[in-house]
């Protein structure tokens, strides 16, 4: 006898064990059903099986959409995962597109190498020339002959 111990839901285990032992009886009403695909095991167990006693009397208490519904009056489209797997697959999609376009753009990067270092040169000799033009305008401003001039 199980009834009203918070049993939420039954293990792999436990019903294989229940398989194994067609002689033992169980009652497991009054027990809060969490009714998601977590219960499959369970659910086939329940419907294949007359060791459950009271079966008639388990009630689901969550999901919220499923509160007050009966286990064995569940559909097994009710049972199904792939909602819940979708989201996994999604994010494992989006991990494997985002991981091909940084291999892309570091190929890019190694295949066109010697043009940006050309680019990069360039850029580099143009600061350079502007710090030459800065530097002598600084010179040319601070020369301490020119300091009593009026301009």
């Amino acid at each position: 006898v199980l009834v009203n111990n918070s049993i939420e839901n039954m293990e792999r285990e436990a019903i294989t064990s229940l398989y194994e032992q067609r002689h033992i009886r169980v009652y497991l009403a009054l027990n809060p059903f969490r009714c998601t695909c977590d219960l499959r095991e369970f659910y086939y167990w329940l419907k294949n099986s007359s060791q459950c006693l009271d079966a008639g009397r388990l009630i689901c208490s969550e999901p919220e959409d499923r509160r007050g519904t009966p286990v064995v009056k569940l559909r097994v489209e009710d049972m199904d995962c792939t909602t819940e797997n979708l989201e996994t697959v999604s994010y494992v999609f989006l991990g494997i597109v985002l991981a091909l376009i940084g291999v892309v753009f570091l190929m890019v990067l190694y295949l066109n190498r010697r043009g940006i270092k050309r680019w990069l040169n360039n850029i580099r000799e143009a600061c350079r020339d502007q710090m030459e033009v800065y530097h002598y305008r600084y010179e040319q401003d601070t020369d301490p002959r020119l300091a009593n001039v009026a301009v």
